[in-house]
């Protein structure tokens, strides 16, 4: 039995896949959403979770960090990075978003190409930056230049996935199944919310 995570909010201290008391949770995205579990059911949830980023192109930059491959490209990120705007500016003072506060960002794959999150600290600004414009001349032309030399590999482990082994776990199994809703949770335009009985 596999589960596709889902919210942990407003949901009963009891295990997703056996309803027992829960030890605890695996955090797929952010601390919100992810898979509640007993101490049976510890290596089914992290199993699951992981199969369902694999299947949303994400990484948590936290596993990334810790890839033999991954983890050096994006300790070069921790320095001040230069980046293109959306104005098409170059700007300097970018770095790898890591902080413990942001702990469940992911490199994620979106508009055709992986993105990796970044902040501006002066300014508090957030962004993902696609790790394909790190080979424009103009940015190999300021950035460190180990920046553009790790792209390829960094694209092929990425593209290839750290996760697909625990995919290919849960593709034998039977389908991903939805944890049941916490009586009297309803959804209301897409916030789950609890409803009083009349």
């Amino acid at each position: 039995m596999s589960i596709v995570p889902s919210s942990l909010i407003m949901r009963t201290l009891t295990c997703f896949y056996c309803g027992k008391s829960n030890k605890n949770d695996e955090y797929t995205f952010g601390i919100q959403i992810g898979i509640r579990y007993c101490s049976e059911h510890e290596l089914d949830a992290k199993r699951d979770s992981r199969a369902y980023l694999h299947h949303q192109k994400k990484v948590r930059t936290r596993h990334a960090l810790v890839h033999p491959i991954l983890g050096p490209f994006l300790e070069l990120l921790k320095t001040d990075t230069h980046i293109r705007r959306t104005s098409g500016a170059i700007e300097n003072g970018w770095t790898l978003q890591h902080e413990f506060y942001s702990d469940q960002t992911t490199l994620n794959y979106m508009d055709d190409s992986w993105s990796v999150p970044m902040i501006h600290r002066e300014s508090e600004t957030i962004r993902y930056v696609s790790l394909s414009t790190f080979l424009e001349p103009e940015l190999k032309a300021v950035n460190n230049p180990a920046l553009a030399e790790q792209i390829q590999p960094i694209l092929t482990v990425l593209n290839d996935g750290i996760y697909k082994e625990y995919h290919d776990a849960v593709v034998q199994l039977q389908a991903p199944t939805l944890v049941q809703e916490t009586d009297g949770v309803r959804s209301v335009y897409g916030v789950r919310v609890f409803v009083k009985p009349v």
